[in-house]
């Protein structure tokens, strides 16, 4: 089951195909973060992930839709930033998840979930420093460390991760904090964590922190939900795909509500 499935299937994303499929990683996506926006745990997610409380409730975007209680409407400031420095590519960067907090912090997610991190030697660019063309800095506010980046061989460039930081750059306000987040399953970090860090330039507004999303399940503990979420997660499919038996101080239910387990 999805939560808010009608709101779910009119989402507009590149592979829409995969939405209407209950057992997708976009499935996933949309029950754990609409699950927690509905319970008002979105302020937890963020602290969950990066270590920081926002003062207030972040804005949720998912593939550039922002997500509302009742609808979605696709967010136009993506559309200005992807006709800056995307306007001839057949296939646009579409973030998987957004958390913003204005005037505090943006958080963009690169969300896995058994799938690789991309690489810039699988894209059609002629090398490194056409790609750093491409994804130019704001003005002096680049996350890149771009001399870094190109004397490294493009099977070395974990190219998803820093569109994100670029568009999370374009995207956020004066002052925000910007976090990239990689979200993988726990064994897939445990085995191979992404070495995204040296990628970004020294100090400046610019983090990465990855994260698993069995850090999430907890959050619904003591959620209060007269909406029916909990219900229509605990029906869904979802968490059957992760194979992994959870451990901790999170009730089952809550597990089942945040993965979707029957």
């Amino acid at each position: 089951m999805i939560v808010d499935h009608q709101l779910f299937r009119s989402v507009k994303k590149v592979e829409s195909w995969r939405l209407p499929n209950e057992t997708s990683e976009d499935a996933l996506t949309w029950n754990v973060f609409v699950g927690l926006s509905r319970l008002g745990r979105l302020r937890e997610a963020v602290r969950s992930m990066v270590g920081i409380l926002p003062h207030t409730e972040p804005t949720l975007y998912l593939w550039g839709n922002e997500i509302g209680l009742e609808s979605s409407q696709f967010w136009l400031k993506l559309k200005e930033v992807r006709s800056r420095l995307e306007d001839d590519f057949p296939i646009q960067t579409e973030p998987d998840i957004v958390l913003h907090a204005p005037g505090e912090l943006m958080v963009v997610i690169e969300a896995k979930f058994g799938s690789a991190n991309s690489t810039l030697d699988k894209k059609d660019y002629d090398g490194v420093d056409e790609f750093l063309d491409y994804y130019e800095a704001r003005d002096a506010d680049d996350p890149l460390d771009r001399a870094w980046l190109s004397t490294q061989p493009p099977a070395a460039v974990l190219e998803q991760l820093c569109r994100m930081a670029v568009f999370g750059s374009w995207l956020s306000a004066d002052g925000e904090q910007i976090v990239v987040v990689n979200l993988l399953r726990r064994k897939d970090l445990a085995k191979s964590p992404p070495a995204f860090e040296r990628h970004l330039a020294h100090g400046g507004r610019f983090m990465f922190q990855a994260c698993a999303w069995e850090q999430l399940i907890p959050l619904a503990d003591g959620a209060s939900d007269d909406s029916g979420t909990r219900r229509c997660l605990c029906k869904g499919p979802c968490a059957r795909r992760s194979g992994t038996r959870f451990h901790g101080r999170a009730s089952q239910a809550s597990r089942n509500h945040l993965l979707g387990d029957r």
